[in-house]
């Protein structure tokens, strides 16, 4: 699904690395959105941790897609 699809309500937060936003699907479903600021040498260590983090299951743990 493209990031285009998801309608923003609301920001959640911000920090340092990014921002997190309150979206909606277009079934009406809402997420917490996080959107980091990447440099241009940071990338494929951002993508390692996302691919590590969405492997998690946990109660403790927000669920990331």
């Amino acid at each position: 699904m493209s990031m285009k699809q998801y309608k923003s309500i609301d920001i959640i937060g911000e920090g340092s690395f990014g921002s997190v936003y309150l979206v909606k699907d277009p079934k009406g479903k809402s997420f917490a959105l996080k959107r980091i600021h990447v440099n241009p040498f940071e990338v494929d260590q951002a993508l390692k941790e996302i691919d590590i983090m969405k492997k998690f299951v946990h109660p403790n743990l927000v669920k990331i897609y």
